[in-house]
Parts: C-alpha cells; structure tokens; sequence
C-alpha cells in the first residue's frame, strides 16, 4: 500500500468520492481517507435534483441501479404550505430524488474506487503536514501518507480547514436547528412531493420538511426557532413527537412507524470559507454551507467537485500557475453560490414568511411564466433574482396592501429590509469579483 499520492482526500461522501473518481478518471494517483465506514447516515435533506442525477451517471460513473436501488420515488413538485397563508405548489422542470446517504455516499465510493482511486475506510486524519510553504501530505494513526495536494472533503467541522486556518469571511448565524427521523409511509399519503411548511403566518413560526425517501419510508422534521432549543436537547424522541404532532401536515405521517433514531444539527450557519492555498483546497461543506432549507448540499457538492477535479489537473500538470487556477476555481464557486446562500438565510429567518413573500407565493399560482421558476430555482435553472425582483416583488406589495394581509407599514418595512439585504449581496459580488490575489503562502500553525 502506497504512502505517496498526487492528492490524498479527506473524507470519502459527496464531495470527496466524486472529485476521487474525477481525478482518478484523468490519470491522478488519488487516495480517499474517511473516518467511517459509510453506513451511518449523516445528517441531510437526501435532495438530489435530475441534473445532479445525470452528472453522477453519465460524467462521475456512478451506477445507476446502485443509486436507484432504495426505490426512491421521483418527486415532481415542491409544496409549501404556511397555515392561515396559502399553499402553493411548485413544479421541477425534472423529477428530484431523496436517496439514503447511505445508498448514495457508497455508490459514489464504488465509482471511486472502480475509476482507481484507493480508498482507506475508517482511518481518521489527525494533522496536515507541511514544508513551510505548501502542505505535502496528512498524518494518521497508521502513519504519514505524502501528496502533491490535499483537499479537505470533512464537512463542516472540517479539520483541514483548522489545520490550515482557512478564513471564514462570510459567516451568517442561524435562526433555527433542525430535528428529524424516519418513517413508514402511511397509506394514502403522496410519495411524490416534498413538502416545507410553516405552522403560522405569526412571528416565530415553526419550520417543517416532508420528504419520501424510498423503501416506503419519509423523512419528517422540524426547523424550531433557537429558543426552543433546551426542551428538544433535553427530550429529544419527545419534543419532536410532540412537534410534528402539533401540526397537522405532519402528524398524518406519524401514522406510521418510526423506522429510525432522532437525528439533529443545533447549528446551521451560513458560511463562506476561502478554500484555497498552496498544497490544499476545500470542497463541500468545508468551504462553504448553505442552509439546508434549499436542499443545495449534494448537488453543489458534486458539481464544485467535478470542476475543482480539472483545476487540480491542471495545477498538477502547471504548477507555476497554481495559484491563478486555484483562485479562478474559488472565485466561481463563490459567484455560482452566494446569491443562493443569502435566500437561505432570508427563507430560514426566524419570523417566518412576511406577508410580501406570501403575497408573491400567491401570485406564482396564478402566474404561468413565475410559476416555474422557484422549482427552477431549487435545481438551479434559475436564479433567485429571476423570482425575487422589483418588478415581482412591488406587485406583489400592492396586492398585499389591498388584501389587507398586513399594514401598509408593515409591508413597507419588509420591502425596505428585502432592498437592505439585495444591496449587501450585490457588495458581496461586486467584493468576490474584485478580490486581489493574495500571498500564495501558508498561515503559520500556532
């Protein structure tokens, strides 16, 4: 067994195993290290949207019968539902899939590993080794193993990020945590919708999610606002029996039985790491996380993944351009991700849905042309902005008005903090745009 590779990768799911096969497709001598074993699942929305599905198959490798084996339903539309709101729901322009990560995190493993690359399963990282200038490889309890590069694939609490200090320079706190498990799917319920709700159009209001997963089964959870966050981690079976009993969306699914534990995230930030730097990069949840109530984890995984692969290629085979691939590598990431991580935040704050964004919602139903473009905002065929826009959104204010769904101030106020956090994304893009090129150098470990 080799202790020498062109890039060793820390953490074999998403984005670890498909940039494995990628590179390992282009001559690259790759070894995945993962701290498990893969048959734990990891806390997820399982959201896998049809053109992720095709780049998995038709570019990465993966098997189809593999990744299809838990008989996940394809999933059409997306409903949201806010109580004394509306319920609206939205097409995808292709069908989406929620598949076990269990299922999924292994059939892209076997596509790795069948592509070339070596795979090392329950073998912890415990350090980064550098020269002083560039990182050259990972210490583990078995031992060194030397790369050329090393990327971080561990997740949000990444310890290649630590070990190199990544900058987190965008870091967004949550409102919410999120709780969930697994069920029997009841008779007479639909296994092809995802459901996201909340229980009022009140300040507060708690968030739900409601997706099939095949083998008869669904996901059932809760987003709670962070004040309540003692009594779930006091009780955790409890309180969130209690919360999905509480609204009747989800109580239906309690009908059938629990098939699996509890599983939770206490936090959710919405963060940007720079996730570059001689020797070392950050892909996936490492360098940055949205919040999971777009569901855009696994499949900004796998196509950051498929891209940072070339970039590495070609670093490898210019290494007196590193940092200019490297750079112009996170610079994209950044710009394909920001506009997506500020609707997240905006979707998941803790008062819920104003009465604009309902007023909006409503419109969509009506609207032929609107109607399509939150599901295409979902699986990425739209932007945010092609939804949420002045045109839309001042519609959208005067029929708010005439409905009396809220006073005019209030409207008003939800207008005017709507333009306050468009004017800090467009700062964000004109900064990530802008950026100078730094030092390509390593931060001195303390």
């Amino acid at each position: 067994m080799s202790d020498n590779f062109d890039v060793v990768i820390v953490g074999g799911r998403v984005a670890g195993s498909t940039l494995a096969a990628h590179l390992a497709k282009q001559g690259v001598k790759v070894c995945v290290i993962e701290r498990d074993d893969l048959k734990e699942e990891p806390v997820s929305t399982h959201n896998i949207y049809y053109n992720t599905v095709d780049r998995l198959v038709n570019q990465t490798g993966v098997d189809y019968a593999q990744l299809m084996s838990s008989h996940a339903p394809a999933l059409l539309s997306l409903k949201l539902e806010i109580k004394n709101g509306i319920t609206a729901t939205f097409p995808f322009p292709d069908p989406s899939y929620c598949i076990r990560r269990s299922v999924l995190d292994n059939a892209l493993l076997d596509a790795a590993r069948r592509a070339g690359a070596e795979i090392r399963l329950n073998t912890r990282v415990t350090d980064v080794l550098d020269d002083g200038q560039r990182v050259i490889g990972v210490r583990t309890a078995d031992g060194e193993v030397r790369a050329r590069f090393v990327v971080g694939a561990d997740g949000v609490t990444s310890m290649v990020a630590r070990a190199v200090q990544a900058e987190t320079w965008l870091d967004i706190p949550s409102d919410r945590f999120c709780y969930f498990s697994y069920y029997r799917l009841a008779e007479g319920l639909p296994n092809d919708v995802g459901f996201f709700c909340f229980d009022d159009n009140k300040p507060d209001p708690c968030g739900y999610l409601i997706f099939p997963v095949g083998e008869n089964q669904v996901l059932v959870g809760c987003f709670p606002v962070n004040a309540d966050l003692d009594k779930f981690k006091n009780d955790p079976d409890s309180a969130l029996k209690a919360q999905l009993s509480s609204f009747d969306r989800t109580a239906a699914y309690l009908k059938g039985e629990q098939t699996d534990r509890v599983y939770s995230r206490l936090k959710m930030p919405s963060y940007m790491r720079r996730s570059v730097g001689p020797g070392w990069a950050l892909v996936g949840d490492s360098g940055h996380f949205k919040d999971p109530v777009l569901a855009q984890g696994i499949g900004d995984a796998v196509h950051h993944a498929i891209k940072l692969a070339s970039a590495i290629k070609r670093s490898l085979d210019n290494p007196g351009s590193e940092q200019a691939i490297m750079d112009a590598w996170e610079r994209d990431r950044d710009l394909e991700s920001i506009d997506i991580l500020f609707m997240g935040v905006q979707m998941s704050r803790g008062a819920g849905p104003g009465a604009l964004v309902v007023q909006l919602m409503e419109d969509a139903m009506s609207d032929p042309k609107l109607l399509p473009v939150m599901g295409g905002i979902y699986q990425r065929t739209h932007r945010p902005a092609d939804f949420f826009n002045p045109k839309t959104l001042t519609r959208a204010a005067i029929r708010a008005v005439l409905k009396k769904r809220a006073s005019v101030g209030a409207i008003f106020a939800e207008m005017k903090e709507g333009s306050k956090g468009q004017r800090e994304l467009d700062g964000m893009i004109r900064q990530i745009k802008s950026r100078p090129m730094r030092p390509w150098t390593l931060t001195a470990k303390q």
